[in-house]
C-alpha cells in the first residue's frame, strides 16, 4: 500500500513539474535608440572647421546592451526580458555624428578613425543612460562628460558634463520612449554646447 501512494505520488509530482515546464515564459523585447532629423535644427551657413567625434565610451557597468534601472543610489539593475538591439553607445554615436554633420556648426564631422585633418576633437565619455525609479516620478536620465579640445594646438577649449531626464512610467516600454527622448534633447543641447564654444566667426567664405 505504501508503496503504490509513492509511486502515485511520484506520478502527480511529475504530473505537475510538467504543467509547471509548459508554463510560457515572458517575451523578450529589444529596443532601438533612434534619432530624427526633426529632433535637431541646422545652422543656416555653414562653418569651416572639421570636427573630429572621438568614439564614445560607456560608464562602467554600461558596456553591454542590458536596459538598466535604479531603484537605490550606486546600485545598478537590469530587466531581466527587455533589453537595446545593441550597446547604446554604439547605437548614439553614427546618429550623433550624421546630426552634428547637419548642424551646419562644422564643414565636416569625421570619426576617431578618419584619416582627415580636423581642426577641433570632441570627446564624450562616461555615457549613462538608465531608468531611475528612485526618482519621483521615475525618469530615464542620459548623462555624459563633454570635451572640445584644438588637437593641433593641444588646448582644451570647453568641457562639461550634460544631464538630461525624462519623466516616465517605471516599465520597459515607456522608459524606451523617454530614452529617445533624451537623446534627441541630449543631441540638440550637445550642439547649443558646441555652437557656444566655438567661434562666432567661423563662417565660410
Amino acid at each position: 500500500m505504501n508503496r503504490i501512494f509513492v509511486v502515485l505520488l511520484a506520478i502527480g509530482v511529475a504530473s505537475c513539474g510538467g504543467l509547471l515546464a509548459r508554463a510560457p515564459l515572458p517575451e523578450r523585447v529589444s529596443y532601438m535608440l533612434e534619432l530624427s532629423a526633426d529632433d535637431y535644427i541646422g545652422e543656416t551657413e555653414k562653418r569651416c572647421k572639421v570636427l573630429r567625434l572621438g568614439t564614445l565610451s560607456a560608464a562602467t557597468g554600461q558596456l553591454g546592451t542590458a536596459m538598466h534601472y535604479k531603484e537605490q543610489a550606486q546600485r545598478l539593475q537590469s530587466f531581466a526580458y527587455s533589453s537595446w538591439i545593441d550597446a547604446p553607445v554604439d547605437m548614439i554615436e553614427p546618429q550623433l555624428r550624421r546630426a552634428l554633420n547637419e548642424s551646419g556648426l562644422f564643414e565636416a564631422v569625421v570619426s576617431a578613425e578618419s584619416p582627415v585633418r580636423s581642426d577641433l576633437s570632441l570627446t564624450i565619455s562616461q555615457l549613462s543612460l538608465l531608468l531611475e525609479l528612485d526618482r519621483s516620478p521615475s525618469a530615464f536620465v542620459l548623462e555624459a562628460d563633454l570635451e572640445l579640445a584644438d588637437p593641433i594646438a593641444f588646448e582644451l577649449i570647453a568641457s562639461g558634463r550634460l544631464s538630461i531626464a525624462e519623466e516616465t512610467a517605471a516599465n520597459p516600454q515607456d522608459g524606451a520612449g523617454a530614452a529617445n527622448r533624451a537623446v534627441a534633447r541630449f543631441t540638440r543641447e550637445l550642439i547649443t554646447f558646441l555652437r557656444d564654444a566655438t567661434e562666432a566667426g567661423d563662417g565660410c567664405e
